[in-house]
């Protein structure tokens, strides 16, 4: 059932993906799927070493997609993060 709300969501919210120069700070933690970031061990998940870019591709109730690229741009990766930490990432703080 969470992965097809999530697919909803994420077909709706796709075009409203924010084009931003943001910069992944340090400890910011990412997760590769949902259901990794719903885990209360969260496996799967790992801390941003910083300074990569991100793009906010979609703002959910708990979680928020991001797009992370490599460091030097040339891959990109979607990933999931806490809501609250992408929008102080969005505000310019660090979560």
């Amino acid at each position: 059932m969470m992965r097809v709300l999530a697919a909803i969501t994420l077909a709706l919210a796709a075009s409203q993906a924010q084009a931003s120069d943001l910069r992944a700070p340090p400890g910011l933690l990412l997760c590769r799927t949902l259901e990794d970031a719903a885990s209360p061990t969260h496996a799967g998940c790992w801390f941003a070493r910083g300074g990569q870019r991100v793009e906010i591709i979609a703002p959910m109730p708990t979680y928020t997609q991001l797009r992370l690229w490599s460091s030097d741009g040339s891959e990109s990766v979607i990933v999931y993060a806490m809501r609250a930490d992408a929008d102080n990432l969005q505000k310019g703080s660090k979560p």
